[in-house]
């Protein structure tokens, strides 16, 4: 379920798993997400932080706000989505290939405002979009960019 304004943190769960997301920056065929757990209290790992924000930009895509311009999702259509679940497994499996998109998973200095829990990490995770996208269109699972004209 996502819920989202423009510019609060986006709420998403993803089989019982709950995190909220904003974009800092895109850049370079790279999107930097600050990413949290909602649940008071449970520290959010660096893994997880990395898968969430794959999963992220694959599932929901990226509202607009001051910070960055909006994306849809990856995965943005149904026939994609299932091709995707297909695989879904092996790519976020401890040592898939999901790993290869993020380049930084550290802790944030700034937690964001909603984020009463002293306790709890936020992390700034790169994803390099445009690799993502090429490796979904090299397995079938997306179509070309250029196969729409």
């Amino acid at each position: 379920m996502l819920f989202a304004l423009s510019i609060i943190p986006i709420t998403v769960c993803h089989s019982q798993i709950k995190y909220q997301f904003e974009c800092a920056l895109i850049n370079d065929g790279s999107i930097t997400l600050k990413i949290w757990n909602q649940n008071k209290g449970e520290k959010l790992k660096i893994q997880k932080a990395q898968q969430n924000a794959v999963k992220a930009l694959l599932y929901n895509g990226i509202p607009s706000s001051d910070k960055c311009t909006g994306q849809k999702p990856i995965l943005n259509n149904t026939e994609a989505i299932e091709k995707f679940k297909a695989i879904e497994n092996e790519f976020f499996a401890k040592k898939g290939i999901w790993i290869t998109f993020t380049r930084s998973a550290d802790p944030d200095n700034v937690l964001p405002q909603t984020l009463a829990d002293e306790k709890s990490k936020a992390y700034s995770v790169i994803i390099n979009k445009d690799q993502l996208r090429k490796y979904l269109e090299e397995k079938g699972i997306i179509k070309t960019i250029n196969s729409i004209f």
